[in-house]
Formats: structure tokens, C-alpha cells, sequence
């Protein structure tokens, strides 16, 4: 779908859709949220700040599905905790839904979602250089627990454990084999 359709399915709209991923369990959960369009961005409002559950799985997974009407779209969500920002934006709130409003469900405004909109082929867009990505230069992500988790029992602990034994180095130019001292070659004796 295109995201100029989906912005303007959000023309009319008081509150939007959102599916989120658990950040311990992993189920996605949808639920009505309050937004504000400015421009390609869209502000979303956790009503009550960090502690919001679902702010807390943007925070480990930032891909959002939004849901207006028919038109979804994918995207992520980025939090913005600058006073500033977090100012500016409850303004805007504000001025959609009335003061009163929102002081009645918002009891603690310490972050805002941000979720910049691109359009399909923009140059606004950062594209991934194939060079600059860790595993083009040969070198591994790190790997989260909860990334680990999804990856399997299994699976998880066999990469983070591989992860974990590439962080020690043999000492250049030694051969780990007549590196008798190095904890590596210790252990497998």
C-alpha cells in the first residue's frame, strides 16, 4: 500500500490502530491509540509515558503496524524523550483534542512515538550500504536476549554462546592451539 494513501485514510481520524510485538512473549497486540499528523510524521501519544506497556515493546521492537480504517502500513517507531520535543508534541494533542481531554487520560508525559513516513523510493531515506553493514565487513550483530528468544531455545543459545567466544581474541599472530593459557583452548582440554 502506498503511504500516501495511508496518510490520507488518517485525514479524518481521531484515533488509529497500532500492533505492536510482546517484548517478553512475542504475540502482537492491537490497540486504539491518539495520534498527530504533521507533515510525514505521525506522533503517537502513550498515555501514560514510559510506563505504557506498549511503548515499552516499541523500545525493543519499533516495528508498528498502523491501521486506519482499511489502509495499513508498516513503520518504525522511534521515542523521543527531549522535554522539548515532548512539549511541542502535547501541544499539538492538545489542540486536537482539547486540554481538558487530554489532561484527563495523560498522567505522565515523559515520551512521544515518532513515525516518519517515506515515500516508496524517497532520497529522504537512508538506504543501507551494503558496505557499512557489520556483516558485509564480517563481523556479527549483536545479539539481544530477546532477539534469542525468538530465534528458538536452541538456536538462541548456541549463536549468543558463539557470539560470546568470537569477543576473545588469541593473541596476534599465535596459533590457538600452542596458546596453552588462552581460556578458549583451556576449557576444550
Amino acid at each position: 500500500m502506498a503511504p500516501t494513501d495511508f496518510l490520507n485514510a488518517l485525514r479524518d481520524r481521531e484515533e488509529i490502530s497500532i500492533t505492536v510485538k510482546g517484548r517478553r512473549t512475542g504475540r502482537e497486540a492491537r490497540l486504539p491509540v491518539w495520534f498527530v499528523l504533521q507533515g510525514r510524521t505521525i506522533w503517537l501519544l502513550p498515555l501514560h509515558g514510559s510506563r505504557t506497556q506498549w511503548c515499552r515493546n516499541v523500545l525493543v521492537d519499533p516495528l508498528i503496524t498502523l491501521k486506519a480504517g482499511r489502509q495499513a502500513l508498516k513503520a518504525k517507531g522511534l521515542p523521543r524523550r527531549a522535554q522539548r520535543t515532548v512539549q511541542r508534541t502535547m501541544g499539538q494533542f492538545r489542540k486536537k483534542y482539547s486540554a481538558e481531554l487530554v489532561a484527563r487520560y495523560d498522567d505522565h508525559s515523559d515520551v512521544v512515538i515518532e513515525v516518519p513516513i517515506h515515500a516508496r523510493g524517497s532520497r529522504d531515506r537512508p538506504k543501507a550500504s551494503s558496505s557499512s553493514s557489520p556483516r558485509a565487513r564480517g563481523q556479527d550483530r549483536a545479539l539481544h536476549p530477546v532477539a534469542a528468544s525468538r530465534l528458538g531455545p536452541v538456536e538462541g543459545l548456541v549463536r549468543l554462546f558463539d557470539q560470546r567466544l568470537g569477543d576473545l581474541a588469541f593473541p596476534a599472530g599465535r596459533d590457538p592451539e600452542t596458546c596453552r593459557d588462552h581460556p578458549r583452548v583451556a576449557e576444550s582440554r
